[in-house]
């Protein structure tokens, strides 16, 4: 018997800002998953493997729809406004990247 395979589209939203020399912190808001890194790239590329390995778990688990979304605590949230007002108002010497990606799981 074939199992069925079903997949839904699920938005992902975050940011990327620095937070010191060298030091760039990285939040995914809607699985609450955060990370590290020395750069905006090599702190995408965390935070991209780290929300991945986070949907495999829930995938292998069966438990996609309790597990997503699990969003992030409202502090975070703000922070994402604050910084897309920023980029969108200000010189773009803001060192910060919104994130928005559609994964499906």
């Amino acid at each position: 018997m074939l199992k069925k395979v079903v997949s839904r589209a699920i938005r992902l939203r975050g940011y990327i800002e620095q937070v010191g020399e060298e030091d760039f912190f990285g939040i995914c808001l809607t699985v609450n998953v955060c990370t590290r890194g020395k750069s905006l790239a090599e702190t995408e590329q965390n935070l991209l493997e780290a929300v991945g390995l986070y949907l495999e778990s829930a995938a292998k688990e069966n438990a996609i729809p309790k597990w997503v979304p699990r969003r992030a605590p409202l502090y975070h949230r703000l922070r994402y406004i604050s910084i897309w007002l920023r980029l969108v108002f200000s010189p773009p010497s803001y060192d910060a990247q919104l994130m928005s990606r559609v994964v499906y799981a």
